[in-house]
């Protein structure tokens, strides 16, 4: 073959090769583009949403935090199913809460702090701690042989009153529950 053909077929092949791997990528980004729609499908179907992604650079008002921390309680209280009459919380910068107690006077509560996820325990609480509070509590994976508590640290950064009024009616509660377990073994 002379080389001028050869040169013109070389760059036809690699002018072919070029527009194989365009036309491969195009491919592959709209098969992702569809499983994304699946995904987000099926979560709305689940009755989950999908937050698209925000620009963490645009500040929110103290409303939008507000409304996102009180949203994301709102689907706490449904996953637990009850609503506590007693809710002290604590948000960041961008909606998301820090720390959350949500005590229902039955001794169901939502407790969310230092990465823990919200648990429902059943009813130990209580133990002061320095410029806070720490509540220890039995989650749904507490067992006899594992007895150890999930502690929580809350309230941080709140007023000292505050915290004692929580101190109160967390101690009454686990008053209340020390008599009902006297008057039960009777």
């Amino acid at each position: 073959m002379p080389d001028p053909i050869a040169t013109q077929f070389q760059q036809f092949a690699n002018g072919l090769r070029a527009w194989i791997a365009k036309v491969e990528q195009q491919l592959r980004d709209k098969v992702a583009e569809q499983r994304k729609l699946e995904q987000e499908a099926a979560a709305a179907a689940a009755g989950l949403t999908v937050e698209p992604e925000e620009d963490p650079t645009v500040p929110l008002s103290e409303a939008d935090r507000e409304a996102r921390a009180a949203a994301q309680l709102e689907k706490w209280r449904a996953v637990a199913g009850f609503k506590g009459t007693s809710t002290e919380m604590e948000f960041d910068t961008r909606g998301q809460i820090v720390w959350l107690i949500d005590l229902h006077p039955s001794g169901k509560v939502i407790l969310h702090a230092e990465a823990h996820l919200p648990r429902q325990p059943e009813r130990r609480l209580g133990q002061w701690v320095w410029h806070g509070l720490e509540v220890a509590v039995r989650d749904d994976y507490w067992t006899e042989d594992d007895p150890r508590l999930v502690a929580f640290r809350i309230l941080n950064g709140s007023k000292p009153e505050a915290r004692r009024a929580w101190k109160e009616r967390l101690d009454l509660l686990i008053h209340s529950f020390g008599a009902e377990s006297g008057q039960q073994q009777r």
